[in-house]
């Protein structure tokens, strides 16, 4: 089940033209975790939110 915040993190993964791969090297987690996120399969990581925030700016 895709939750908000995973659909977040494809739309901006998207709209900014990357791969998942780009994004998840550039936050500094696997793809597959990555892909976990954005499926609603795993839960961000307790520093997520700091990473996510680098990747934005």
């Amino acid at each position: 089940m895709l939750t908000n915040f995973g659909k977040f993190c494809r739309r901006l993964r998207i709209d900014n033209g990357e791969l998942l791969y780009d994004m998840a090297k550039k936050l500094g987690v696997s793809s597959a975790f990555m892909s976990s996120v954005e499926n609603g399969k795993k839960n961000r990581q307790k520093n997520g939110n700091r990473r996510l925030k680098r990747y934005i700016l």
